[in-house]
């Protein structure tokens, strides 16, 4: 029997049978959840981490430490960390992911590389470049390996850090002002 249910704004199938089911979790950690995510949409990143860190002792508790929904929620913590401000508990909470992910779906797996790259730029805004260094590399190795060098999303993230941040996307475009002047010269 398949059955279709909406996760933070995502479809995800859930496959219910006599013999696998995948553990739900609770109605207090579902809700926990979306109280961070309704922090975090509202900017309120100071009372998202408090309610996400809350959340992620439930998901330990319900799944277990080295589960992937604690990798999972690991990573989220370390997103809205890394937004309130607090890289250092931004950096703790992807190494734990990082080091779950590695377990859960091995050490090349593209997961395992998400996490490693939110990491390494943690890392770099720390101000520690010799530890970040090897750990992006590695990242841009193995997505390299998966889609080749040459691919445009490799070449394009290697243009990003010249770019001027803009609201929309602080790490990567250039602003509009300037876009617009890249296609109107194009057009002439």
């Amino acid at each position: 029997m398949f059955v279709w249910r909406i996760a933070f704004g995502t479809f995800a199938l859930v496959v219910t049978s006599a013999f696998a089911q995948a553990a739900e979790p609770s109605a207090e950690l579902n809700g926990l959840q979306e109280i961070a995510q309704n922090f975090y949409r509202s900017g309120a990143f100071a009372e998202a981490l408090e309610t996400a860190e809350k959340a992620l002792v439930l998901t330990l508790n319900e799944f277990g430490p080295e589960s992937e929904q604690a990798a999972i929620q690991e990573y989220g913590v370390g997103i809205t960390a890394e937004r309130a401000g607090k890289l250092d508990v931004a950096e703790r909470h992807y190494r734990a992911s990082v080091r779950i992910r590695e377990k859960v779906y091995g050490p090349d797996s593209p997961a395992v590389t998400q996490a490693q790259a939110e990491l390494g730029n943690v890392l770099l805004l720390l101000g520690r470049i010799e530890e970040a260094e090897p750990i992006l590399k590695r990242v841009l190795a193995l997505r390299s390996a998966v889609v080749g060098a040459t691919w445009r999303s490799c070449s394009r993230s290697r243009r990003r850090r010249t770019r001027r941040p803009t609201r929309r996307c602080p790490r990567a475009r250039s602003s509009s002002s300037e876009a617009r002047a890249r296609r109107s010269s194009h057009r002439s």
